[in-house]
């Protein structure tokens, strides 16, 4: 018994059914999407930028308080950290508030419609830097002031509650080391 094998039949374009059909659904999907079909809303970009306000890391003082029962912190040391906290806060709240100001001037630059250039995005961002370094030294410096107010056996208790296990960074907070100096 002999079997054949039916002819191909002609293509009647350059592709295939399957192709033609691809390529058709793919020209309706880019036409659909087109922008000037879209309504206002869909069309506008997502910000560069999306945040309500920044929340900086604070500094060791709130942490510290916290572990007050496994640092056996006495009352005196207690109402020191008290007091160190409020002066942070009367302190930070006009460098945090700049600090927002210039993040939303920065969120309205990047979320300008036109192209920017790296130079206008470094330009516009210089501000924003400056001020967030001058609220991080500030935190530093809150950060050796409480942790001067413990002694040198609650530091290194704290140092151990501080660090996730297996891990020692000494660029992440504060040492007992590096905070002598209050």
């Amino acid at each position: 018994m002999k079997t054949t094998i039916p002819a191909k039949k002609k293509r009647t374009g350059p592709v295939g059914p399957a192709t033609g059909v691809a390529i058709v659904l793919a020209l309706l999907i880019g036409f659909y999407n087109y922008k000037g079909l879209l309504p206002e809303k869909q069309r506008t970009p997502p910000p560069a930028i999306d945040r309500k306000t920044l929340t900086p890391r604070p500094p060791l003082i709130e942490p510290i308080l916290a572990a007050e029962a496994k640092l056996g912190l006495s009352s005196s040391q207690t109402s020191a950290l008290r007091i160190l906290s409020d002066k942070w806060a009367s302190e930070s709240k006009p460098i945090l508030d700049e600090l927002n100001e210039k993040a939303r001037e920065l969120e309205k630059f990047m979320n300008s419609s036109k192209r920017i250039s790296m130079s206008e995005i470094k330009q516009h961002s210089e501000p924003f830097s400056e001020t967030s370094a001058r609220f991080a030294e500030l935190r530093s410096l809150y950060d050796k002031r409480s942790l001067s107010i413990l002694t040198p056996a609650q530091r290194t208790e704290w140092l151990s509650l501080s660090q996730p296990k297996g891990k020692s960074n000494e660029n992440d907070r504060p040492t007992a080391e590096r905070t002598n100096n209050p």
